[in-house]
């Protein structure tokens, strides 16, 4: 069940830091690249644990401009977010976001406010900091429990991706219940995103993962090249085991496989190739190696990668326009990037919302002719006078029968005071 911005009345504020100064344990500081479905229903693995501190279960990971939060509270309760979108302390700058979730009438409602700790005079919240359309909700709720699943676009906050940092909490609290004011410290626990992980391996062995494209189409073959050194060669492992994990564990095969020697300065690697079925979904995904030793001890390493179709658009729209009185030209350009071997032919075309026009890059033909290739259309998008919000952008490239299309927002933000 999709959420709609709500209002929510909250009782007063805590002058101490209470439950959201206590320890956030989080089970995994390095968090993967991965997409869910975003429906309020969780499958194996779809999700990532995060922490099982706070009063709630909780998961949490991300794909480049985009945060996923999950979280699982008793009935009765809200559940509050505290993101440190730098990881540079709570009270420092102005990145530290709160979101509140709570189960209304209809299915989850939120609210948000941005923490600015750049005031003289200090702290001061900044109520409704988010535009329309950059917080998206699902969520399902039993008898005694609801579980709260969110979609955060990075528009104009600190940008989510590879090797990012940020530090958070969550918590769950009395519905209606008080938070922290703005001055009061909340401990949060600095996370990494990456592309890779692992946990077990012995002191002195490191590992990277290794492809030839970090992305394949369905019904195509993927290979990763799994690249260890241990110069010591004190490690020793007896088995490897190596699958897909959650929404693309039915959609391709698993393999377990003798760990290889490793050889006189301690290298060694192991292959894992699968086909992936036509009818897999897309969005970012995890494949797992499970190394084993003579004794049971156990191993893990994991790598993401982007189960993509024919092409993806790589926009370059700027995200710092204010608004005009007047009408005003946007200009920029998207990239259409072929994600496959062969050659891609196809119309491209751009919807752009009401009293919008494109007058530049919205309709051409394009070809791609080599592997993994790209073409590149300039654009110029007139917003009519006055055009203050977040507005939804759609680009689309047919391919045969087949349409891959995305949706943007591009931010106008009213002028500073």
């Amino acid at each position: 069940m999709l959420a709609l911005l709500a209002s929510y009345a909250f009782v007063g504020q805590l002058t101490e830091p209470g439950a959201f100064g206590e320890l956030f344990d989080v089970r995994e500081p390095i968090r993967l690249a991965l997409t869910p479905k975003m429906d309020g229903q969780m499958e194996p693995e779809e999700w990532d644990p995060l922490s099982s501190s706070g009063g709630l279960e909780s998961w949490m990971q991300w794909e480049p401009g985009v945060l996923y939060l999950a979280g699982k509270a008793a009935t009765g309760r809200d559940i509050v977010w505290s993101l440190d979108l730098r990881g540079d302390g709570w009270l420092v700058g102005r990145d530290n976001l709160e979101i509140r979730a709570a189960w209304g009438p209809q299915g989850p409602i939120y609210t948000a406010r941005l923490l600015d700790a750049t005031q003289r005079n200090g702290p001061i919240w900044e109520e409704s900091p988010l535009l329309e359309g950059m917080l998206q909700m699902a969520g399902n709720q039993t008898a005694d429990s609801w579980l709260c699943e969110i979609k955060l676009l990075a528009l104009f906050l600190p940008y989510i991706g590879e090797s990012s940092k940020l530090a958070l909490r969550g918590n769950a609290i009395e519905s209606g219940g008080a938070t922290p004011a703005a001055y009061v410290p909340r401990r949060t626990f600095p996370l990494t995103m990456s592309r890779d992980r692992n946990r077990g391996l012995p002191i002195g062995m490191e590992w990277v993962s290794e492809y030839v494209a970090r992305s394949v189409v369905p019904g195509d073959s993927i290979r990763i090249r799994l690249n260890f050194t241990n110069p010591n060669r004190t490690a020793r492992f007896d088995r490897i085991e190596l699958r897909m994990m959650g929404l693309l564990k039915d959609s391709t095969t698993s393999t377990s496989k003798p760990f290889p020697s490793l050889n006189r300065r301690g290298r060694g690697f192991v292959d894992y190739e699968t086909d992936v079925a036509s009818t897999a979904t897309t969005g970012y995904r995890v494949m797992q190696g499970k190394l084993t030793d003579a004794n049971g001890q156990e191993a893990i390493v994991e790598t993401s990668f982007l189960v993509a179709p024919a092409v993806v658009f790589d926009v370059n729209l700027p995200m710092n326009t204010t608004v005009k009185q007047e009408g005003q030209t946007i200009a920029g350009s998207v990239t259409i990037r072929s994600q496959t071997r062969l050659r891609v032919d196809g119309e491209f075309s751009i919807e752009v919302p009401e009293g919008w026009t494109a007058p530049r890059g919205g309709y051409r033909k394009f070809i791609i002719y080599s592997s993994r290739g790209s073409q590149r259309v300039g654009l110029q998008l007139v917003a009519p006078q006055g055009a203050q919000g977040a507005f939804p952008i759609t680009f689309k490239a047919k391919i045969g029968d087949s349409v891959v299309q995305t949706t943007i927002l591009l931010p106008i933000r009213p002028k500073a005071d």
